[in-house]
């Protein structure tokens, strides 16, 4: 049986890979979100409009 203190140190050594799968996960998904709100041309890549939900 595991002991407070093993469980503890557990899951210190787990935080740093469980935020940098977060991380690897929330920011794709924003980007997506934020992109799905623009009026992007990649046949000229400098303009994009904000449409909002007109998408």
């Amino acid at each position: 049986m595991a002991t407070i203190h093993s469980r503890a140190a557990a899951r210190l050594m787990l935080s740093p890979a469980v935020l940098m799968l977060l991380g690897w996960m929330i920011i794709p998904l924003s980007m997506a979100v934020y992109f799905s709100f623009l009026h992007y041309n990649l046949l000229i890549p400098g303009t994009h409009d904000f449409i909002g939900f007109a998408n």
